[in-house]
């Protein structure tokens, strides 16, 4: 049971990560070089996956399929572990680019609510406000 509806303020969250991601791979390469620019690419890409995955498997988690989107969020998990530890070990990038590269993550995610509207602008509820707040009028 999976769900297709697109979440916009996921998509501007995915859209704030991969556009932090190419200015910090930039930043990388004018600074550190290529090695640096290599990694960040690399870490960026980690870790948007990453949350690619962790969105759905949480978004199947809630419509009730269970085990299968729990063990791909832990082997994800696993899996990125074993990966970072790989790349670092290899030497084929730089290891400052390649967290500056997951760093674009929590930076991407942070830029993108900066412009999420808040509930009340979106047409949630507020108290006070709305016509389930409204006395009916009286008509004698």
């Amino acid at each position: 049971m999976t769900t297709t509806t697109a979440d916009p303020d996921l998509a501007r969250s995915y859209r704030a990560i991969f556009g932090v991601g190419v200015i910090l791979a930039v930043g990388a390469w004018l600074w550190l070089g290529g090695a640096a620019a290599l990694g960040v690419v690399l870490g960026a890409s980690m870790s948007g996956l990453s949350l690619v995955l962790l969105a759905k498997a949480v978004r199947n988690l809630m419509a009730g399929a269970r085990t299968s989107w729990a063990l791909l969020a832990v082997f994800k998990f696993a899996f990125l572990l074993i990966l970072t530890y790989w790349v670092l070990q290899s030497r084929l990038v730089h290891p400052l680019g390649l967290a500056l590269g997951i760093g674009a993550l929590p930076l991407g995610i942070f830029l993108a609510s900066l412009f999420i509207p808040a509930p009340e602008a979106a047409g949630g509820l507020t108290a006070g406000r709305g016509p389930a707040s409204q006395e009916p009028t009286r008509k004698d």
